[in-house]
């Protein structure tokens, strides 16, 4: 418009000047894919993209890709589930000073000392929980391309999505109250309570009828006897939670418990497959 008067109009006072936006215009959203494919990289995504579409531009996997521990994050999902960790440690800081008004004016000793039992367990487990960080993981079951497509797991992509997909791991981690909490070697002929053993067995704090697995794709598995044994698979994470009955006067420590136990395990088996 330079130099041209009839369109390089003289703006007066309260003039106003309105730039439109294009139609249906986006700014460039991207995805990561890393691990095992031809040509790990970032990628650039068209308005409803699905996941096989850009794992077919990325080359395939390679050989030594290990699918069923394939790991996606989504930031929309982290950033919600930071939110809520963060709302959570605010009720139990508030549950806390409640439980320690309650105990300052019991005059029992016996009884103030199991409230004040009840309140340094629930400190430790908020001061964990403070320090939490969530994971934006999105579990999904991957497959070949051609049988992804199509199927519930093809998702569409948005911005900031990302795709690692490791190496068959050889480990299994066991953790929680073992007496030695590792990593071990995964053998086929291994079931979980040959794993615990080999940690050690149960401490006397160990909720053995809560026992679970965390397997390397995300899915929590319960633990189950008889003729459905739960199956422990390489990258999978063995978890032996606390029995916190014991600290039941605090309304919600069995809750916060879990969700400790499981943000922690989530977090150990990416590290187990090499992502953290």
């Amino acid at each position: 418009m330079a130099g041209d008067q009839r369109s390089n109009i003289l703006l007066k006072p309260d003039d106003v000047v309105t730039v439109r936006r294009i139609s249906n215009w986006r700014s460039a959203e991207h995805v990561t894919i890393s691990g095992e494919v031809r040509f790990p990289g970032v990628y650039p995504i068209e308005e409803g993209e699905r996941l096989s579409s850009v794992l077919e531009r990325a080359g395939g996997f390679t050989d030594k890709a290990y699918l069923d521990a394939a790991v996606f994050i989504r930031e929309t999902i982290r950033r919600d589930q930071q939110q809520k960790l963060e709302e959570m440690a605010k009720q139990m800081e508030n549950e806390i000073a409640r439980l320690e008004g309650q105990t300052a004016t019991l005059s029992n000793p016996e009884l103030v000392a199991k409230r004040q039992a009840a309140v340094a367990r629930a400190k430790e487990m908020l001061a964990k929980l403070q320090k939490a960080k969530a994971s934006g993981r999105l579990v999904i079951q991957l497959r070949d391309i051609e049988q992804l497509k199509g199927s519930e797991f093809d998702v569409s992509l948005r911005d900031g999505d990302s795709l690692y997909i490791p190496q068959r791991p050889s480990e299994v981690l066991v953790m929680g109250q073992v007496y030695n909490n590792t990593a071990l070697i995964y053998q086929r002929h291994l079931d979980v309570d040959d794993y615990i053993d080999r940690a050690g067995g149960l401490t006397r704090f160990a909720d053995e009828d809560r026992i679970y697995v965390v397997h390397a794709n995300g899915v929590v598995e319960p633990v189950r006897g008889g003729w459905h044994r739960t199956k422990v698979r390489p990258g999978d994470a063995i978890v032996v939670p606390e029995n916190v009955e014991q600290f039941n006067l605090l309304d919600s420590a069995m809750n916060w418990s879990k969700v400790l136990y499981q943000l922690g395990t989530a977090l150990a088996s990416m590290k187990v497959i090499g992502i953290l």
